[in-house]
C-alpha cells in the first residue's frame, strides 16, 4: 500500500520514481536510491533509512517532496502537508514511503529491503503485544508509578553562604 490518509481525510501516494528521489535530494538532502547500500562484505549500510527514523521533521519534510506533485495539484504548502500529519498518521506515511522505496528498486534490492520491512513491522507488533500485555497485567502501571514517584529523597542541607 502505497498511500495513506492524514488527518483530514487526504489521500496521499508515496510513488518512488527518479523524478521524486531528485526532488527528495534537491528539497531534503537525503538519497532515496542509497537508502541502503549492500557492501560486498554483505554488510548493510542503512543509514539513510535510520536518519528517516529517527527524524520526524526529516521524514514528513521526505514524504512531502515524495508527493509533492499532488500537494501542488491540491494547492497544499508544506505547512499544510505537516500540520495533518500526528503519531498515527506520520507512521502510515512512514510505511507508505518505505513501501515505495522498495518497489522503486530492482528485483535483488527489492527482496533485500522487503525482508528489513518485514522485520520492522514484525518487531513493532511484538512491541505492540509486550505493551499490551503489560497493561493487562498491571506492569505498566507500576513502572509508570515508579517514574512518577514523587516520596522524597534524602537531601544535602542547603550551602550556607560565606560570610
Amino acid at each position: 500500500m502505497l498511500s495513506f490518509k492524514d488527518k483530514l481525510g487526504r489521500q496521499w501516494i508515496c510513488r518512488v520514481d527518479v523524478a521524486a528521489i531528485r526532488r527528495v535530494r534537491s528539497l531534503c538532502n537525503i538519497d532515496l536510491a542509497n537508502s541502503i547500500i549492500v557492501h560486498p562484505d554483505g554488510t548493510a549500510d542503512t543509514n539513510v533509512l535510520q536518519a528517516l527514523a529517527s527524524d520526524p521533521c526529516l521524514l514528513v519534510d521526505t514524504v512531502f517532496a515524495v508527493c509533492k506533485d499532488q500537494a501542488d495539484r491540491l494547492n497544499v504548502t508544506d505547512v499544510q502537508f505537516a500540520e495533518g500529519l500526528d503519531g498515527d498518521t506520520i507512521e502510515a506515511a512512514t510505511m507508505a514511503l518505505m513501501e515505495g522505496i522498495v518497489e522503486f528498486f530492482p528485483l535483488a534490492k527489492r527482496r533485500l529491503l522487503t525482508k528489513i520491512l518485514t522485520i520492522v513491522q514484525q518487531q513493532r507488533q511484538q512491541q505492540m503485544s509486550k505493551l499490551d500485555a503489560m497493561e493487562k497485567d498491571g506492569t505498566l502501571d507500576n513502572i509508570i508509578a515508579s517514574a512518577l514517584d514523587p516520596s522524597p529523597t534524602l537531601s544535602q542541607p542547603a550551602p550556607q553562604p560565606s560570610a
